[in-house]
Order: C-alpha cells, then structure tokens, then sequence
C-alpha cells in the first residue's frame, strides 16, 4: 500500500495475467487427458482442476480473473475465449454464475446500458437453466451442513468460537470431515461471532465507498476482481485457499495504493 502505484500494479497484472495464459494451456491439456500431475481421486481418471485440485474452485478463479484480459487485443480475446469454455468443461454452476456477475459489474462501470441488457437475457437464461436442470444448482449438502453448524453457534453468536475452530469441530456431511463451511461470512460468524462479520462487511463496504470515488480502468478492472471474490466467499471457502486469497489480498490492497497515490499527488 505504501510503495505501490498505478504503473507497478499494471505491470504485476501484466505479469499476472501471462501466467493465467499459462493455467489456461495447462488446463487444455488437463480436459485431454493429457496431464502428469493431477489425476482423479480414486482412479476415475484425469480431472479439469488446474493447479487448485477441484474443479469448482477452477472455476470460480478463472471467472475472477476474467478482467486481466479486459482490454482490446487479440491474444485477450482469445484466452477469454478458451477460459469460458474451461469454465463451461467444469461443469460448474457456481463458475458460470460468478463469471457473468464479474462481466456485469465491469460493464455496469463502463457500459451501463450494455449491462442491463445482458443482465435481462443472463437472467432469462438462468432460469431456464434452472427450469429444465433443476440439479444443475446443487447445494451440494451445504444447507444440511449450514443448519447443522447454527445449532452449535446459536449460543456464541455474538463473538463465536475463535479463530480456526471451525476445523476441529468435526462436522460431517456423510463420511466427509468439512475442515471449512464453503461460505466464508458463515465460518466468521462461527469464529468470530457477529462481531467479526461486522469488521469484514466494514473492510468492504469501505473498499467500494473508495472504488465509488476513484473509477478509472484500471480501479474497475481490479474492483471486478475483489467483487467476484466477495460473490464467491459466500458458496466457498476463496478466502482459505491461498492461490485465491493472495488475488484477494492484492486487489484489496492496491486500490488503497491507488488513493494513497492520488492524495500524495494533490
């Protein structure tokens, strides 16, 4: 927050964004069969995982870095093109969802009349999804886990268990150990009670009240980031997965290094 500036940050999105073409080839080769590292639990065969082991949270980290590529050029428009159709291979509806949230709130910034169109059809579209592939939104057993899991906090819910708790509580969902709610606001609360959900709704409301005053290409393109990371902490755990809390963190950050460098050059 200190050091960093407009032209560095670029430069690590830059940097940031070859190496998002090099998962997208790597992922490629995955789809085929054709990986050495990752393979299926259980001997069912190779899976669609990239480098982060689950095909959900593939999904979900490409549709957040959707906006490295958001600027006119052939080599984005390409890997854009080869990323959603890694999102659509996972199969993943938690994916597709926040992938066309993160594109609607970079086109509400930039193009708004563009954005409500979109959202009018994305959303006709949704429900037809859901209307014909009604388990195409499986919750997969996080309700059954929710509702267990509020019957242990309901009596620590103003300041909750402690940091870490939650792993060690031993809840299953069949023969699975969650070492993690899949909805970080949630394990908050169980670990930091109410208390601590209201610091970190804080944290963000505070970093768009300052995304709301410094709108340039750049601060949309990283707000879209952090905005799909937020959507996506609520039906996961991205905040405990280092590969997306490092993006998480970074993009945070450096809107605050881009207000310190616009109150410093004042």
């Amino acid at each position: 927050i200190e050091y960093l500036d407009s032209i560095s940050i670029e430069k690590i999105l830059k940097w940031l964004r070859y190496s998002v073409i090099l998962l997208l080839l790597y992922c490629t080769l995955q789809y085929f069969k054709l990986d050495e590292f990752f393979s299926g639990i259980n001997n069912t065969g190779d899976q669609l995982v990239g480098t982060i082991g689950n095909s959900m949270h593939l999904a979900g980290l490409l549709a957040i870095l959707q906006p490295l590529f958001f600027k006119k050029s052939r080599e984005n428009i390409l890997s854009l093109i080869l990323l959603w159709l890694l999102i659509l291979a996972t199969g993943s509806a938690t994916g597709l969802v926040a992938g066309i949230a993160v594109v609607l709130f970079w086109l509400w910034f930039k193009r708004r009349r563009i954005a409500i169109i979109s959202s009018v059809l994305l959303v006709t579209g949704l429900i037809t999804i859901l209307i014909f592939k009604s388990n195409f939104f499986f919750n997969n057993g996080r309700l059954n886990v929710w509702q267990q899991t509020f019957s242990i906090i309901k009596n620590h819910f103003i300041t909750g268990f402690g940091l870490g708790t939650f792993g060690v509580q031993g809840i299953k969902r069949g023969a699975i150990s969650w070492l993690h709610l899949h909805n970080d606001y949630y394990q908050i609360v169980f670990e930091l009670g109410m208390v601590g959900l209201v610091l970190v709704l804080w944290c963000i409301w505070d970093y768009f009240k300052k995304f709301n005053s410094l709108k340039t290409d750049l601060t949309i393109r990283l707000a879209s980031i952090f905005f799909g990371f937020c959507l996506l902490c609520g039906v996961t755990f991205f905040s405990h997965l280092w590969q997306t809390a490092v993006i998480g963190m970074f993009v945070y950050s450096s809107l605050y290094a881009i207000k310190n460098e616009v109150v410093n050059s004042n």
